[in-house]
């Protein structure tokens, strides 16, 4: 999603390089005077420990014979030139022709007995005090006039008066007219062009891979290309999230301003109030990355705000900003699920999207192996799971045995030093292997027995620590410098590309952490392997659907954080509720999957899982998505009817942004299309709530 932002560089780069006219082209510039130049220094003896007065020098020499002329402290002269080097000794030539002022720099007692003021043609000024001049023309305070002449003295030319004035003392008699710039402007110079808001834990990633793409772009294009990142509270807002009215923006504006901000929801929602509004006039892209996982979290407050200062900048100034919603799971069970409350946050999203569906499907070119152990909980099978890991590290993954030489000093007991050298065998796997667990205490183990037990080389192990140690070790898997990582996370979005193997020795919870966990492999049209270990226990259920659906949606192994046998039998019961009644079925419901055959047909008659086929090829790219097309069956689009898409348009046109009624009004009709009024009168309270 980076791609697009970076041709819309290019375009504005090489737009900038064509004149704008044939007209510009042809005027000719006028050749500027070295008498008369277009800028020139002005400089002030101040008041520090240096002498009384400064000799004049006839020549920029440090023996030259002085002319008799003295500058003393508060004068100020005009510069010519200037020759001789900063870290020694500079030698200024006065515009009013009297000679050269040496400035010995290298001296600390001399550095700062100047001070330099630059002014330019066409600049415009105030007088500081009233001034006086021997024609009879006097200038008030506050004045304003423009800058016709440098050299030798400052000539302005003030407004409502004629003529050009000379101005002997420009330090203490002008003063810069700065423009007041509004509030508006002030945030229309900050503006990015593109705004990425992924999860925490994402936005080095995300940063570093933008850099390397500007890396990537013509030299022209790379001066525009600045890319920045901001984690958490901006600065001014209290860490109980109080006064957020004082949010202040940490990037600097006009030509330094970053053209790409990589964030994350709870900073970008503080800019978007009303005052706030130009600042996403000038954004013309913005980027919701794994957005699933951001709709779910609890921030949904700061999406819906997001979302208003887009929508009211639209039909203030007119502003189109193309929003990409990047997801790799969007499951549609339950009112609470991902596909339900983007649906709700932004309708519009999956008017384009024509197969949700493909979004939670396992990997086709990811080939998974199950293995059953005949326990009941982790204790009992840890030993047998062991030893499967340690097959399929020697005969799939492949080592190499080295002697690793450690040496270490110490004194002994009358202080004199000694050298201690022992030699231990050691284990270097030839690819990485990410190894996935559901408890730290597991993690614990597990990592301890790989590294001291086994005697395998760079074992590294992601359990409940600070953040920085947590970016820190996963830097270092990506890195080389660790080889087997064990870890309770799901490591969502991390983007590992020399990685082949992960192995679940424990079996994920619900599908959404199964699939994520999967998802380390396969990356960018590489191919993985994946090794599942599943047991008698509360994960039974959830393994044996997804062996069951194989590579057809996984839409009905979504729990949503619920047991996921609670999640089967309520299905079912509401599946036989709506047959019973006569009431149409919803399309995920007309074809009962596999999980709930067995359901219905009882604990005791439940076929065993099916293992897959222990073939050691992987089938091809085509292969994979032919299967994919015959498995997928063609699902109506609920929000595909026009008149609905008018009523959601109604929506968007509202004044009031945040009120969601019409919005649920509309939410109901989608809804009635599958669930009738008396079939929602026959649900208990909970599910009616939900």
């Amino acid at each position: 999603y980076l791609l697009p932002v970076a041709e819309e560089a290019v375009r504005r780069a090489c737009e900038a390089s064509t004149p704008d006219s044939d007209e510009d082209s042809d005027e000719e510039m006028p050749e500027t005077a070295s008498d008369d130049p277009q800028s020139c220094t002005c400089y002030r003896v101040d008041d520090t420990v240096t002498p009384r007065f400064t000799e004049i020098l006839s020549r920029p020499e440090e023996h030259a014979t002085v002319t008799g002329a003295k500058l003393r402290v508060g004068d100020q002269f005009m510069a010519r030139s200037i020759t001789g080097s900063p870290l020694g000794t500079q030698y200024i030539e006065l515009a009013d022709g009297r000679g050269w002022c040496p400035w010995s720099r290298g001296d600390p007692r001399m550095r700062f007995s100047l001070r330099a003021c630059v002014y330019k043609k066409g600049q415009r000024v105030k007088a500081r005090q009233r001034i006086d001049f021997a024609s009879g023309d006097s200038i008030r305070p506050r004045q304003e006039g423009t800058i016709v002449r440098l050299l030798p003295y400052v000539g302005v030319k003030w407004d409502r008066v004629d003529g050009v004035k000379a101005i002997p003392h420009p330090h203490t008699q002008l003063r810069n007219l700065r423009k007041k710039k509004t509030m508006a402007q002030a945030w229309v110079e900050n503006a990015p062009d593109t705004i990425i808001i992924v999860p925490r834990d994402l936005v080095e990633q995300v940063t570093t891979m933008a850099r390397k793409l500007g890396s990537l772009l013509p030299p022209h294009v790379q001066k525009e290309w600045i890319v920045a990142s901001a984690v958490g509270k901006p600065p001014g807002v209290q860490e109980d999230g109080r006064k957020r009215r004082d949010a202040q923006w940490p990037f600097p504006g006009g030509e330094a301003a970053p053209t790409v901000i990589v964030t994350n929801i709870e900073f970008i929602a503080h800019f978007c109030r009303r005052r706030h509004l130009p600042m996403w006039i000038n954004v013309r892209y913005c980027v919701f990355d794994e957005v699933d996982d951001t709709v779910n979290t609890s921030y949904k407050y700061f999406i819906q705000q997001v979302r208003a200062a887009m929508i009211q900048s639209h039909r203030k100034f007119n502003n189109i900003i193309q929003t990409a919603l990047v997801t790799s799971l969007l499951s549609a069970q339950s009112a609470k699920s991902a596909r339900a409350r983007i649906r709700s946050w932004m309708p519009h999203a999956l008017l384009v999207s024509k197969r949700p569906d493909l979004m939670h499907r396992q990997h086709p070119m990811t080939k998974t192996e199950w293995k059953f152990f005949d326990a009941t909980n982790n204790r009992d099978s840890y030993e047998d799971k062991f030893a499967c890991l340690l097959e399929y590290l020697t005969n799939v993954v492949g080592w190499s045995n080295f002697t690793e030489v450690t040496q270490t000093k110490r004194e002994d007991r009358w202080g004199r030093e000694k050298y201690q050298t022992w030699e231990e065998d050691k284990k270097q796997i030839r690819e990485k292997v990410v190894i996935f667990v559901n408890s730290n205490r597991c993690a614990t183990q597990l990592a301890e027995d790989l590294a001291t037990g086994e005697g395998f080389d760079k074992v590294g192990i992601l359990v409940a620590m600070e953040p920085h140690i947590l970016r820190e070790r996963t830097k270092m898997f990506k890195n080389g410098d660790i080889q087997i990582l064990v870890t309770v996370r799901t490591l969502r979005g991390e983007d590992i590309p020399d990685l082949k193997h992960v192995i679940e020795f424990d079996m994920a919870r619900n599908a959404s952490t199964h699939l994520l966990r999967l998802g380390r492999v396969s990356r960018g049209a590489s191919r993985g392997r994946a090794l599942v270990f599943w047991q008698r226990d509360q994960t039974q259920e959830l393994a044996e659907a997804i062996q069951e659906l194989g590579s057809a949606p996984l839409d009905s192994v979504f729990n949503d954080g619920q047991a996921f046998r609670k999640m089967l039998k309520k299905t079912e019961a509401f599946r036989q509720m709506l047959i019973t009644q006569g009431l149409p079925l919803p399309p995920h419901l007309q074809a009962a999957p596999a999980p709930l055959r067995h359901l219905s047909a009882g604990r005791e008659a439940m076929e065993p899982a099916k293992q897959l086929p222990e073939t050691s090829e992987i089938p091809s790219l085509e292969e994979s998505l032919r299967e994919i097309d015959d498995l997928m069956p063609d699902e109506p689009d609920l929000l595909a009817d026009e008149d609905l898409e008018d009523e959601i348009d109604k929506v968007l046109d509202e004044p009031n942004l945040l009120d969601d009624d019409a919005l649920d009004d509309v939410m109901d009709r989608v809804m009635s299309d599958d669930y009738s009024e008396g079939a929602m009168q026959a649900l208990d309270s909970e599910d009616r709530d939900e």
